[in-house]
């Protein structure tokens, strides 16, 4: 319930992911030691790696735009996909 209540999506769509990502290597889940119907999801070696290589990747890229935008126009994007971030939480809370 906390990893639904968290990306903010169905109980049914965070167990799938859970699953699927389980099955994949990227999570380990973990019963809890004082409450036997939860679990807590522990990310592996394997996501380990994958968020750091991903982050560097992307942190990058993000360089790359704001040194070629400058800072005025770099604020203004960030700005802006605030903006629309908002747009789309609010559109999926009216689901």
């Amino acid at each position: 319930m906390a990893v639904a209540a968290y990306f903010q999506v169905t109980k049914a769509m965070a167990t799938n992911m859970a699953t699927a990502l389980v099955r994949q290597g990227y999570l380990q889940k973990i019963p809890s030691t004082t409450d036997h119907r939860q679990k807590y999801l522990v990310p592996t070696v394997k996501a380990r790696t994958l968020v750091d290589s991903t982050y560097q990747k992307y942190f990058q890229s993000v360089q790359l735009i704001k040194d070629k935008l400058g800072p005025e126009q770099f604020a203004q994007l960030i700005h802006n996909l605030t903006l629309a971030n908002q747009v789309l939480l609010e559109a999926r809370r009216d689901e």
